[in-house]
């Protein structure tokens, strides 16, 4: 989650740069490749007693080699359990 925040504010630099779209492209998907998880944010949640807590999610970006350019292999699963795949979850995400 942490990536995530820093890519974010990443690209928000740099758009208030007014770079080109391609930099941009560029850029994000530099830090997008990872694992990424939102247990810190269920927890907090779990704490506070939010009215619609988030369901933990983990997250693989994995770059996959072809012809087309960045082209990601995303897999998701619940609960820190990767038995709790669903075929919804696996995808390959273009850009």
């Amino acid at each position: 989650m942490i990536r995530l925040f820093i890519l974010l504010a990443c690209l928000a630099s740099v758009a208030a740069a007014q770079s080109k779209p391609e930099t941009d492209l560029r850029l994000m998907m530099n830090g997008f490749e990872g694992r990424f998880d939102n247990y810190q944010q269920v927890i907090e949640e779990k704490e506070s007693t939010a009215e619609f807590p988030h369901e933990h999610i983990h997250s693989i970006f994995a770059r996959v080699n072809l012809p087309r350019e960045n082209v990601f292999y995303v897999k998701q699963y619940m609960d820190g359990d990767e038995a709790k795949t669903t075929n919804k979850h696996e995808r390959a995400q273009f850009f």
